[in-house]
């Protein structure tokens, strides 16, 4: 009888600890408050970022030079390769592409996970309970 009860305690135990640590790696850092110029500040140059503009539009290109004022853009439009200067005050939020887990890899991660404790939670219990052939 103890013995069960232990093995459900630590099967309990063990599905709680690997949900919050696949919890935790799934999530996706928040915003902070910066200032955009700071948050511009900290993007490496010649990244591909896409930039909401006050006017809702989203541009998706590489970031060039940054100035006190705006900071300069390259991307394609009409099929040919533009660079303009935007001010800091038409931007509404910025996001570097390509940087975290893909949906896809965040998907198999977690399968993987709850395998690996299905698994384990098989293994106590037949250990916990003599399953023996």
């Amino acid at each position: 009888m103890v013995r069960s009860q232990v093995a459900l305690l630590c099967t309990i135990l063990l599905l709680w600890s690997s949900s919050v640590s696949a919890y935790e790696a799934c999530q996706v850092a928040a915003p902070s408050t910066q200032s955009l110029k700071e948050q511009f500040t900290q993007i490496p140059g010649g990244s591909i970022v896409e930039v909401k503009l006050a006017s809702k539009q989203k541009i998706r290109g590489r970031l060039g030079s940054i100035s006190d004022s705006g900071f300069d853009l390259q991307f394609t439009k009409a099929g040919k390769i533009v660079t303009e200067n935007l001010a800091f005050d038409n931007v509404q939020s910025v996001k570097i592409i390509g940087q975290g887990w893909s949906t896809g890899k965040r998907i198999v991660v977690g399968t993987l996970i709850g395998a690996g404790v299905l698994f384990i939670i098989g293994l106590v219990g037949c250990l916990a309970g003599g399953c023996t052939s």
